[in-house]
């Protein structure tokens, strides 16, 4: 969204005494930008000429030399002049010292001749063709010949990935294959230029040299040791121009195709990467070079018309993938040569030499071009120029990404120059602009508009002035008011032109400083003056209010590519991408991009937003993130729309909270509170910001307010929102710095709640549509704590019956707003219906929170036994859900089909005599109640119960069958104790032994003291036995194993992290790495594990584990290791991580390890895991992230739960 400008120029003549061809070269000094050197090639005066422009442009002798001058480089750090001959000589001229100004030295030599020779930039190598390379002494490093039929060293092969023929892209790759690839033009090899070029990358590791090869003009990539890298893909029609972009991305070079002109892009490796089509064709316009600047972002087009014999230069930057053409230059003499400065300190400046000796210097810099209204008038129209059109775009309407436009504007001629009108009067607004050029011809131009709330730009109407400024060097074009035109003219002279309906005509042309002073910059002050400045910093004001008038103005710290001027005066500029002034004062540094506001300065850095407040001492009262190297396009005026261009080229829009706010503003002090109330919502800043803007306008047009807010959402959402704080000092004093409230009478922020809720209901009662405010009445009084007025409002909706549902409705509202337990203390003292009502919403609730029992209650107070009893049956309350089963009328059928259902439930509880006492009185079945109590083992009362039939058919067998079980426990509990006794005597037999060695260290081996509190199923204990200084020397040994990186027969990569293991070791502790490497798996043939479910830490502990047996981590990830042991089957590793989880399982931990359980199909966990749970403080357990997380996730084991938690209730 950028285009590019000169900032300053200064032309100077050398002299008709330096004699100066086609062939002739220059260098500009690496230390002082201001002097120059000149190689002459005339064949009977070869020398190198001196110039200082800073003083007599004159070209003085410098030396002379004995032959043709191929090569020419000034070098920094000796402060030498390098000299190439055709001969082979390298010679060198020292500049400083005593020395200076001599005889050229010879350094060395070179058999057969010189072509070229060109410098690293850091000044180390140089290279002279045939291709050899020299460091800075001159010694040889290597020596290539470019015939050779070699591709380098780095030679590979290309399968075709990434062009569309070889790629599934539909229509499009269809397209790619069948179309028709552009031819080049045969060339007989014999006509072709033979020079050869040299260019470096800007790192200095590498250097392209193009040649004439045997298939036509090719080059070649060296290193900078000289060694052949790549060589490029054949392609005929190249020519001898050659430049490397110094990012090192491309290296162009132009290529004439049979149907057009290109500057061909190829990557490092030879292979073309994509063209920038030029305007013109071959015949007409050759290409002599192409000069990248040094930080990549302009590319020159050098050509030479052979009809017109002209030189021109193309100005090429490039922007989300498409290049444009920013400037066009056109000189009547041939160039001889152009070379961007290399200090960083002179910025883009460009220097030229023509035929005729005159010498230009320029300096260049990108800017935005964009209208400057500050009124919602202002489209924030951009302009952005592309050759010969102008692509343009209103950003308050549409978001267009380049090279995408709103419409564009095409001229015959190139474009060098667009600007908006900066102070419109009359029937013109800011939207206006003109076009300049390259024939500096004007025309303005009035933007045209689509109606509609998104206005799009639908075209544009030429202006009556089309004007012509005749030759010379303009720069700074300000269109100050509808008929001013101020414009820079040469180096420091300045213009003033009177626009009438023909022409221009000139008022005044001022000399700005001193005749060696350059302008720098002009910026609009007012529609009477203007604002210049020097390269020096100076800057001037020139007043056209009554005459003209100039006067010194701020002396800035350093020149600044950048002006901007806010209303107040106040003067706000940018040393490109670092310092940022106000008034001559630094305020901010690292600074890439500005825009100013009518409150606001903007202000990028490297990853920031930042805001100055213009009227509160430039403070920075705000900042946001941004995309990394993101900078301001524009910023929509009265609308909070900021829009960036990305590094890339694409764009990003944004609303800063900070501009946001002044909207609001702006629409809240015109009493917009539709429009204010709908940005606050969209943007989530709070709705409190309304009334605590101006507290005494909000109140005393309240009524105005309602009017407008007619979503009675909207006047809910806001009346809920009230809280009693200022939010404009609490949460955005950034836009309220030094703001005072007045006293109002009656008003304060400490009762704003009730305060405004009092008026509101007053209000709502007055307005003719009463009961359209029902629920904003219900919400003050619920804002006011007023629970019982609020349940009036819905009876006396209820008691009007003007729509049906209409109170329903209204108490859900209510029910919404407020706690259950509140509102039903609230409706016990009110009437019976609502009370009722209250009750059944009541039971809901606790119903839903697991308290069945409690809920049970509020059913029955309700009058729902339906739902009392199911809430009964939950609660596993049978006397309950029987005693409700009389009073809702149940018949004996019902009842017993009640009794029949609730058995299962009461059995599982535990309850097993209550079960027995149910299916005897009410099912009346003996049989199932003897057997229900046998259940339980209850013998004695199973034989009160029965007759002997039943005691002989079923409580004989049952007992021969317990007793038989209880004899086969009571052995195996035997077994196990004699295991244990003896294992605990074997290991109190050796802690005597090893204490009675007589070099027994305790430090050495394990200690001992408690020893015999462990079992051979306790393999890890507590720290301090299982650290390295307690295991045994193999342990330690095979731990070494965990780390290793060098030896191990499988490779197991998790999350870029590389483990090396033993397929051995692996197979004989689990059994899914043994069926993995036993078997023609992928992983056993390629000796590759690819893990992508377990995490790089667990799998390493999980391979300490396989190789010692031991672990450091497991109070950190025991559920981890859990999965991992489960996944391969490592059950002593499943079991240790089991005990562990469940010892530390608590109410925060207990669900999470059900579900773990579940997972993994471990019943003993989930065993454990559901007693835990049903004999917890269910309160505690149903608030724990994990069973939340397990209601959503898992609902069936809430039921088991719920059915445990059920089995423990004993009978009531």
């Amino acid at each position: 969204m950028k285009n590019l400008y000169r900032l300053a120029t200064q032309s100077l003549p050398l002299g008709s005494d330096l004699p100066l061809t086609a062939s002739s070269l220059f260098v500009v000094d690496s230390n002082n930008s201001a002097v120059l050197f000149v190689a002459s090639a005339d064949s009977s005066d070869y020398g190198v000429f001196r110039v200082d422009r800073s003083g007599s442009t004159v070209a003085a002798r410098l030396v002379s030399v004995p032959g043709e001058i191929v090569g020419l480089e000034h070098l920094a750090l000796s402060d030498e002049l390098c000299l190439a001959t055709a001969a082979g000589e390298v010679m060198v001229v020292k500049l400083a010292g005593e020395d200076g100004g001599r005889e050229p030295e010879e350094v060395t030599f070179c058999g057969g001749g010189l072509e070229a020779m060109g410098w690293s930039p850091e000044q180390e190598v140089v290279v002279t063709l045939n291709v050899v390379t020299m460091n800075s002494a001159y010694d040889p490093i290597n020596e290539v010949s470019l015939q050779e039929d070699t591709f380098g060293d780095r030679e590979f092969m290309s399968v075709g990935w990434g062009k569309k023929e070889t790629q599934f892209h539909g229509s499009e790759g269809k397209g790619a294959r069948t179309k028709k690839k552009d031819e080049p033009v045969e060339v007989d090899l014999r006509s072709l230029d033979r020079r050869v070029k040299i260019g470096w990358r800007e790192d200095g590791e590498l250097f392209v040299v193009g040649f004439l090869g045997p298939y036509g003009r090719a080059f070649k990539v060296f290193s900078k040791e000289g060694a052949l890298q790549f060589t490029s893909e054949k392609c005929c029609g190249l020519e001898v121009a050659l430049g490397w972009r110094p990012s090192g991305l491309w290296i162009a070079t132009p290529q004439v195709l049979r149907d057009k002109y290109v500057v061909a892009l190829f990557e490092k490796n030879g292979l073309k990467h994509r063209e920038i089509e030029l305007p013109f064709n071959r015949a007409e316009e050759a290409v002599e070079g192409l000069h990248w600047s040094n930080d990549s972002e302009v590319l020159i087009v050098r050509t030479f018309k052979t009809s017109s014999v002209k030189s021109c230069l193309y100005f090429y930057t490039i922007g989300n993938y498409h290049w444009y053409v920013k400037q066009y230059l056109e000189f009547d003499k041939r160039i001889l040569g152009v070379q961007w400065d290399a200090k960083y300190s002179e910025g883009r400046t460009l220097h030229v030499l023509l035929e005729n000796g005159q010498y230009e210097v320029s300096r260049w810099d990108f800017a935005v071009d964009h209208s400057t209204g500050q009124g919602r008038s202002d489209e924030s129209l951009v302009a952005v120029i592309d050759g010969s059109q102008v692509l343009l775009t209103n950003f308050r309407g549409v978001v267009v990404p380049p090279p995408m436009c709103g419409f564009t504007l095409k001229s015959d001629r190139q474009i060098n120059g667009v600007g908006f009108l900066r102070n419109p009067e009359g029937p013109w607004d800011s939207n206006c602009f003109f076009v300049v050029d390259s024939t500096n011809k004007i025309t303005f131009y009035q933007p045209e508009f689509t109606e509609g709330t998104v206005r799009r730009l639908a075209g544009v109407k030429t202006l009556p002035k089309d004007l012509e400024l005749g030759p010379g060097t303009f720069s700074h074009w300000l269109w100050l008011r509808n008929d001013l035109l101020i414009v820079a003219d040469g180096s420091n002279f300045v213009k003033i032109f009177k626009i009438v309906e023909t022409k221009l005509e000139l008022q005044l042309s001022l000399e700005i400083g001193s005749p060696g002073d350059r302008i720098g910059c002009i910026e609009s002050v007012s529609g009477n003056a203007a604002l210049i400045e020097l390269l020096t910093g100076q800057t001037f004001k020139l007043t056209l209010e009554r005459g003209i008038g100039l006067e010194e103005s701020t002396k800035l710290p350093e020149f600044c590519e950048l002006l901007q001027v806010h209303p107040t005066g106040k003067v706000y500029s940018l040393r490109n991408r670092q310092n940022l002034y106000a008034n001559g004062m630094k305020i901010a540094s690292d600074v890439t991009s500005i825009f100013l506001t009518e409150r606001y300065l903007l202000f990028t850095t490297i990853a920031e937003l930042k805001f100055v407040d213009v009227a509160n001492g430039d403070a920075i009262v705000g900042d946001r993130r941004v995309e990394r190297g993101s900078k301001l396009v524009v910023v929509v005026p009265k609308a909070a729309r900021t829009v960036f261009q990305l590094p890339r080229g694409n764009l990003e829009a944004i609303t800063p909270r900070v501009l946001t706010l002044c909207l609001v503003v702006e629409h809240l002090d015109g009493l917009e509170y539709h429009k204010a109330f709908d940005i606050l919502r969209k943007e989530r800043i709070n709705l409190n910001l309304m009334v605590d803007h101006k507290p005494g306008l909000f109140l005393e047009n309240l009524d105005r307010f309602l009017e407008e807010i007619t979503n009675v959402n909207w006047l809910n959402l806001f009346i809920s929102d009230l809280q009693n704080q200022d939010v404009c000092r609490e949460m955005y004093g950034s836009n309220y710095a030094g703001r005072e409230v007045p006293a109002i009478d009656g008003y304060s922020v400490e009762t704003k709640i009730e305060q405004l809720c009092d008026r509101f209901l007053v209000a709502m009662n007055k307005a003719e549509s009463n009961e359209a405010y029902i629920l904003p009445k219900i919400t003050c009084y619920v804002k006011k704590g007023l629970l019982e007025q609020a349940l009036q409002v819905i009876w006396d909706l209820k008691k009007a019956q003007r729509q049906e549902g209409a109170a329903e409705e209204a108490l859900k509202y209510l029910l919404y707003l407020v706690e259950v337990n509140d509102l039903y203390n609230v409706a016990l003292g009110m009437h019976e219906t609502y009370y009722q009502r209250i009750c059944a919403s009541y039971g809901d609730h606790l119903r839903q929170n697991a308290k069945q029992t409690d809920a049970s209650l509020m059913y029955e107070k309700a009058g729902d036994y339906a739902q009392a009893i199911a809430s009964a049956r939950n609660a596993v309350d049978w006397g309950r859900c029987l005693r409700l089963a009389r009073l809702a009328g149940y018949a004996d059928d019902e009842l017993r089909r009640l009794v029949q259902a609730l058995l299962p439930a009461v059995q599982e509880a535990g309850e097993y005599r209550a079960a027995a006492r149910l299916a005897k009185e009410y099912l009346k079945n003996d049989r199932q109640a003897v057997e229900i109590l046998l259940k339980d083992h209850l013998f004695e009362e199973a034989l009160l119960e029965a007759d002997r039939d039943l005691v002989d058919k079923v409580i004989l067998s049952n007992l021969d069958e317990y007793l038989q079980t209880l004899i086969q426990k009571l052995q195996s509990e035997k077994e196990e104790f004699l295991k244990h006794k003896d294992r605990l005597l074997a290991v109190r037999v050796e802690k005597e032994r090893r204490k009675a060695e007589p070099h027994h260290d305790e430090e050495d081996g394990r200690d001992v003291e408690d020893c015999d509190l462990y079992s051979d199923v306790s393999t890890v204990a507590s720290s301090r036995h299982t650290s390295s200084s307690g295991r045994s020397g193999m342990s330690k040994d095979m731990d070494t194993l965990v780390e290793g990186t060098k030896f191990g027969d499988v490779k197991i990569l998790i999350d870029g992290q590389r483990f090396l293991a033993y397929k051995g070791i692996l197979s004989a502790r689990s059994a899914v790495f043994a069926a993995m490497f036993n078997h023609p798996m992928e992983e056993n043939t390629e000796n590759c594990i690819t893990i992508n479910d377990v995490e790089p830490g667990v799998f390493k502990e999980l391979l300490r584990y396989i190789y010692t047996d031991q672990l450091t981590c497991l109070e950190t990830m025991a559920q981890k290791l859990y999965q991992a042991a489960d996944k391969y089957d490592i059950q002593t590793l499943k079991s240790l991580c089991r005990c562990h989880i469940l010892k530390k399982m608590s109410s925060e931990t207990a669900a999470d390890t059900l579900v773990l359980a579940d997972m993994h199909g471990d019943k003993e966990m989930k065993s454990h895991a559901l007693g835990f749970l049903s004999g917890s403080d269910a309160a505690k357990v149903t608030k724990s992230a994990g069973w939340k997380k397990m209601f959503r996730t898992h609902p069936y084991l809430v039921d088991e739960t719920i059915e445990a938690l059920t089995a423990r209730k004993t009978v009531g």
